[in-house]
């Protein structure tokens, strides 16, 4: 249980550093915005990746 709970603590952390991101996208040239999303995405995927074996 406590792994999910760590999972959980992360996952609104994760949150809230996306809401500071999009925030400021909204101010940015267009390679800072590419390169931000291209990281957002990996770490999407990494978080994916990772509930995927917590659940089997």
């Amino acid at each position: 249980m406590k792994k999910i709970d760590k999972i959980l603590e992360l996952k609104e952390e994760v949150e809230e550093i996306q809401d500071e991101i999009i925030s400021f996208l909204g101010t940015s040239e267009e390679e800072t915005v590419k390169k931000v999303l291209k990281s957002m995405r990996y770490y999407r995927d990494s978080w994916k990746k990772t509930l995927a074996e917590f659940q089997k």
